[in-house]
């Protein structure tokens, strides 16, 4: 480089050398090149590093170094490692819980925090009271501060002490949004614009208490106004106007008396005597009776009787959610079970014991709030809990205390919480952060079978059905099911539900493709004692009776009620009512 600039004396500035020190602040222009050679046995490795910053090893043995320009570089860390080096471990004190600038101390699944001068709590969380002897004046509230305090003076009046009487209007400016003060002796009156009501209309009236939003529409608050967000299907200012267009010939007279519920819309296909029920968004079965998926919105949750946690208990979530912060479920007053997104990563604290310190932590290596799906899928099994997150390894942790297994019974909860039970959870130490899920939970299992988010027994507050764009359009293409079928001697019989077809067999054949000649199926009558499964009495005699008589598939089509006398063994008398066959026939119809 200093054989360059001097060729054809180029401006170089006053460049010179930093080191080392045979060439400290030497200028290039002047300096002979052979002072500028490196001498044998130097450090290569120190020069190299000056262009590649991965040579000085920054991100240790705990993850991958990647140059990313100049004196730049990026670090791909291990499982179980994370920060800009790797230089930290997920572990108990993942995320830094201890407050106000504890020191954190990980042991065993568990944490210890040391606290700061002025600060105490498990979590260094308490402030120690400074307002003791405070000497605020004129029924000021004293404000804690660290090792400190000030005084939070009521309108009127200001100074540190809040010694000194204001001009409420002139000096405070208390109305907000506009509004016109109008000074009083010792106070004063806000005349609030329109959409805005309390003391300072600083409060916006909330318009949708008494909205007319229709079709389960989700009404918006505005400014004096409000709006309605439509369901997939409605349109118009209150979403009164069904909007999905369905063919000519899937309208029928048998819809009048159909039972869709939640909305949904029936039709008869074309070739079929039974209708269907399309669904709205995240309603399933034949009559749209489940809530499948559901999205959580402003403190939304859904509240369901406790769960027994002295049997096995599994609980299986599909979510996806942009938001790195959110309960996913809880339930316990002091044990307990929960599940949250903490810094973007599943967050599991457990414990069945009675006391906040003995709460085990388990964090995801993973983050999910990526708003893709994920499945999360928790076994409480006593002492034991295992997480898995999308087919992940398994992890565990497991209680060493005396208790067996969770034994509260208390509400069990989805996705947030009422705030007094969020209060009580976060001082208990269950949660980091009293934050509701927002996002969509797309399907929820307990114990493999699905959570209906529309039983009867569930209390849910801010809960929307579906989750947007959940594949349901607003027109529907129908095709016929029974379309190359292969029945053989009978009709056909469509589901456009399933899209599929069953066979229903003329008299005489069967099989699933009606291809099998039938064989018998008879009422036949016969005398005999009639013994009660229920109390083991016997019939005072032989009675009359009737029994379908066939193969598995001869079963009763019509039955009578026939009342019999009944004899215990303790002379113990009564009367006992029961059905008997009046017709027997084989069932005929076979699903594909």
């Amino acid at each position: 480089m200093a054989d360059w600039i001097k060729q054809d004396f180029r401006e170089n500035g006053v460049a010179k050398c930093a080191g080392p020190n045979l060439l400290q602040r030497k200028l290039l222009l002047t300096t002979p090149a052979l002072m500028f050679q490196c001498a044998e046995n130097y450090n290569a490795s120190h020069i190299l590093q000056k262009c590649d910053a991965c040579r000085r090893n920054p991100c240790g043995g705990n993850g991958l170094c990647q140059s990313s320009g100049f004196d730049s570089f990026t670090c791909l860390c291990k499982p179980g490692y994370y920060g800009d080096r790797c230089q930290s471990e997920i572990d108990a004190c993942f995320g830094d819980p201890c407050e106000n600038g504890g020191v954190c101390s990980a042991m065993s699944g568990r944490f210890e925090c040391q606290c700061k001068p002025g600060f105490s709590g498990f979590l260094c969380e308490v402030n120690d009271n400074d307002c003791l002897g405070h000497k605020c004046q004129n029924g000021a509230t004293c404000v804690d501060l660290v090792q400190s305090y000030e005084c939070q003076c009521p309108y009127g009046f200001k100074g540190k002490m809040c010694e000194i009487s204001l001009n409420l209007c002139t000096e405070m400016k208390p109305c907000k949004n506009g509004a016109q003060c109008r000074p009083l002796s010792q106070d004063y009156v806000c005349d609030c614009p329109l959409g805005f009501t309390d003391k300072n209309c600083s409060t916006n009236i909330d318009d949708c208490v008494n909205n007319i939003c229709q079709n389960g529409a989700h009404c918006i608050d505005g400014i004096g106004s409000y709006s309605c967000e439509c369901s997939i299907g409605y349109s118009g200012k209150y979403c009164a106007t069904k909007t999905q267009a369905l063919p000519d010939y899937v309208q029928s007279s048998v819809c009048q008396s159909s039972d869709c519920q939640n909305d949904g819309v029936c039709y008869q296909p074309r070739g079929s005597e039974e209708y269907v029920c399309r669904c709205q968004s995240g309603y399933e079965g034949k009559k749209c009776e489940k809530l499948k998926s559901v999205s959580f919105v402003r403190d939304s949750y859904v509240q369901a009787p406790g769960a027994n946690f002295s049997q096995t208990y599994n609980i299986t979530i599909r979510f996806s959610t942009s938001s790195d912060k959110g309960i996913l479920f809880h339930q316990g007053d002091d044990s307990h079970i929960a599940a949250e997104l903490y810094q973007g990563r599943v967050r599991i604290s457990f414990s069945p014991e009675v006391s906040m310190y003995h709460s085990l932590l388990l964090y995801s290596y993973t983050s999910v709030n990526d708003s893709q799906p994920h499945t999360l899928s928790v076994l409480i099994n006593g002492k034991n809990v295992s997480m898995i997150l999308d087919n992940s390894t398994p992890r565990f942790i497991f209680s060493k205390g005396d208790k067996k297994y969770i034994e509260s019974r208390s509400n069990f909860y989805f996705g947030g919480m009422p705030e007094d039970a969020r209060i009580r959870a976060k001082s208990q130490f269950h949660i980091v952060r009293m934050s509701s899920f927002r996002g969509c939970f797309h399907a929820a299992y307990i114990n493999d079978k699905l959570f209906d988010f529309d039983n009867v027994n569930l209390v849910t507050n801010q809960l929307l059905p579906g989750c947007g764009d959940d594949g349901k359009s607003s027109s529907l293409v129908l095709t016929d099911p029974c379309t190359d079928n292969v029945c053989a001697n009978g009709q056909c019989i469509p589901n456009f539900i399933t899209m599929d077809y069953s066979c229903e067999c003329r008299s005489g054949y069967e099989g699933t493709t009606c291809d099998q000649r039938s064989v018998s199926c008879t009422a036949t009558s016969y005398k005999d004692y009639y013994t009660d499964s229920d109390t083991g009495c016997k019939s005072r005699g032989r009675v009359k009776l009737r029994r379908c008589v066939g193969d598995s598939a001869c079963v009763a089509r019509k039955t009578r009620k026939k009342t019999i006398k009944m004899k215990c063994d303790d002379n113990r008398t009564y009367t006992k009512e029961i059905e008997i066959p009046r017709k027997c026939s084989r069932s005929r119809r076979r699903r594909l």
